[in-house]
C-alpha cells in the first residue's frame, strides 16, 4: 500500500454509508505510541455522497483495488444503471 493507491471501504463502523466506496489514499501515518489509536491510512474518498473529504482508516478497513480501469468500469456501469433507474422513476412521476 502507498500514496496514490485505489482502495475500497470494507467496513466503517463510525460512518456505515462509505462502505463499498472507491477512495485513493493520500497519506500513511506510523503510530508511535501503543497507547494512541492512529489511523494509518488516511484517503480521500472518490464516489458517494462524501466524494472529496478524507477520511482515516485501519488497515483492515479498506481492500486495495487492482491497477487498471477495469474495477472503474465496473463501477461506472453501475453508477449509469443507477442514474438511469433514477431518471426513468422521475420521468414516470412527471408523466403521471
Amino acid at each position: 500500500m502507498k500514496i496514490g493507491d485505489e482502495v475500497k471501504v470494507r467496513e466503517c463502523d463510525s460512518i456505515p454509508e462509505l462502505v463499498g466506496g472507491d477512495a485513493e489514499i493520500v497519506e500513511m501515518q506510523m503510530q508511535e505510541f501503543e497507547k494512541y489509536r492512529v489511523y494509518p491510512i488516511w484517503a480521500k474518498i472518490t464516489s458517494g455522497e462524501r466524494a472529496g473529504k478524507i477520511y482515516g482508516f485501519q488497515y483492515d478497513e479498506v481492500e486495495i483495488l487492482p491497477k487498471g480501469d477495469k474495477a472503474k468500469d465496473i463501477n461506472n456501469e453501475r453508477r449509469e444503471e443507477t442514474m438511469k433507474k433514477k431518471v426513468i422513476e422521475q420521468v414516470e412521476e412527471i408523466v403521471k
